[in-house]
This record gives structure tokens, sequence and C-alpha cells, in this order.
């Protein structure tokens, strides 16, 4: 392989260094399981004997929670709970939570910020120690399909403003 001179782009400074961080409206300080838990109710049976795909239900939550000036506490609440027709194989809860400190937005960007970019951070996180648990628990990875938190994000401020209206 031959040097001209050129630079790969993984080596040069991203766009977003130190120097723009200073100025950014969202920095995440932290990140964190929150809770953790993880069934196998009638293990080792209910693996061993798993010959069909089983029924998944999945749930998706975000809470929010001030914890000081422009700093928030946000939790991405994921819920799964496999079941045959005879049996539940497993059920997961995991709350992954990050520490965020947004600045400079206006109010009115504030939730939308909270509410569906913080938990697009956790998201993978959280897929992930899904996937993992699951995989070393002798099951299929359970692998999470990308959320739109923005749709979550309408369709839980819908419910709000029709409950606000009756």
């Amino acid at each position: 392989m031959s040097d001209n001179g050129s630079t790969n782009p993984t080596d040069a400074p991203a766009s977003g260094g130190a120097a723009n961080q200073q100025g950014a409206p969202l920095a995440i300080r932290g990140q964190y399981i929150r809770d953790l838990s993880f069934e196998i109710p009638k293990a080792p049976e209910s693996i061993s004997g798993l010959t069909q795909a089983p029924n998944v239900d999945i749930q998706i939550e975000v809470g929010v929670r001030d914890l000081q000036a422009d700093t928030y506490e946000v939790t991405l609440t994921v819920r799964c709970e496999a079941k045959t027709e005879a049996e539940s194989i497993f059920i997961l809860e995991i709350a992954y939570a990050g520490v965020f400190t947004l600045t400079g937005l206006q109010a009115e960007h504030l939730k939308p910020a909270l509410y569906i970019e913080c938990p697009r951070y956790l998201f993978p996180f959280a897929r992930s120690i899904v996937a993992t648990l699951t995989q070393e628990s002798s099951l299929p990875p359970m692998l999470i399909n990308p959320i739109d938190f923005a749709a979550l994000y309408r369709a839980r401020y819908q419910e709000a403003q029709q409950g606000a209206a009756s």
C-alpha cells in the first residue's frame, strides 16, 4: 500500500470535537442500568422444549426527571415478554437511564429533545443488553427493531391532549 499523504477519514478529528462540545445543546453526562429483571419461569424445560417461535410483546416507556438546572435523567424502560400458547418463556424488563444536560433550547423544543432525542441515544445500549442477556440464557437473541421515538412522543402527546379535553 502506498502512502500518498492523504489521511484516513477515521484518523481525522471528528467535527464534533472538544471545541464544539462546549456549545452543544445536548450533552450526555452518564448512562447506566437503573433496574434490570430477567426471569425464565419454567427453565430448563421451557428452553429445551421450545419447538416454535414464541409470541413476543414489547412495551417501551420513556420517563424524564428534573435533576437540576438544565440537567435531566431520561429513563428508557423496555419490557419484553415471550410466550407460547402454553407458557411464558421469559420476562425481561430493563430501565436504562442517562443524565443529559440541555442548554440553549427554546421552551417548545425541550420536551421533544427529552422524549425523542435522548432515548435515541440510550436505545442502542438497552437493545444490546437485551440481546446479550437472552443469548447468554440459551435463548435466541432478542433483537428489538428500531423505535420511532418521534411517533411514540406524538401518540403520548395526543393522549395527554385528549385526556385534558375530557
